[in-house]
């Protein structure tokens, strides 16, 4: 019997599951701060993917084989837009670090077949998560080193973890996560904040530049005023002529 090849269905990678990007405003904050503050921090490089919840498919022509991470970095690959991460149209190349946001929805699935998942199919290096609001994790930011293909956790520096793949400290602040640079000691900032803090400083800038401009004019002032006095005390010692 012939096969028809003309009739090779077209395999479809859906892009959306219809599910939320994050199950309260909080978790979608701890998701798009991530992207933003991660992707400012490696803007200058070609060759750094920064994306979240979106789809990651690792075995070609099975599109359920598939997971959607909170927040993830890949190393070696352009920094397009995609709709969807395909790791057979990147040479292979899966995340070197994955976050999760933990929530009552995702909390058992966050550390058990997502865990496995990243650990013993996409082999992960670094796996970070992340209970906001200390709920579910003890403690509440957990991490994960491949070592010799197993996970191994992290142990906390004053609540801190080390990512060695993205050499950055992963700070735990109230509800949020932020980022610390050991080499410039200075936590990243998000792009609202970072304008934030330029806006400030050059307010302080004008307010300086304003206060610079008064100074002078307060001295001009006393100069001309200190040159009439003097031209009084002359025309008062002048002797009058007779």
């Amino acid at each position: 019997m012939t096969r028809d090849t003309s009739r090779v269905m077209e395999i479809i990678y859906p892009e959306a599951d219809g599910k939320p990007l994050g199950e309260t405003d909080l978790h979608i904050d701890l998701i798009l701060e991530g992207k933003d503050v991660l992707r400012r921090f490696f803007e200058k490089r070609s060759d750094v993917y920064v994306a979240g919840n979106n789809f990651i498919y690792y075995v070609e022509e099975d599109p359920k084989k598939r997971v959607s991470p909170d927040l993830y970095v890949v190393f070696g690959v352009s920094p397009r837009k995609r709709n969807s991460y395909k790791t057979w149209e990147e040479g292979g190349k899966g995340p070197a670090v994955v976050f999760e946001f933990t929530s009552r929805k995702t909390k058992g699935e966050d550390s058990g077949s997502k865990r496995d998942l990243y650990e013993s199919v996409l082999r992960i290096p670094e796996y970070f998560l992340f209970d906001p609001r200390s709920e579910w994790l003890r403690p509440r930011l957990t991490g994960y080193r491949l070592i010799n293909g197993q996970y191994i956790e992290l142990v906390p520096q004053d609540g801190r973890l080390y990512s060695e793949q993205l050499a950055l400290e992963i700070v735990p602040d109230g509800q949020n996560l932020r980022y610390f640079d050991p080499d410039t000691r200075s936590l990243l900032g998000t792009s609202q904040q970072i304008a934030v803090r330029v806006a400030d400083a050059e307010q302080r800038a004008a307010r300086e530049a304003e206060a610079r401009a008064a100074a002078e004019r307060r001295a001009e002032a006393a100069e001309e005023e200190i040159a009439r006095l003097r031209a009084v005390l002359e025309r008062r010692d002048r002797p009058e002529s007779v």
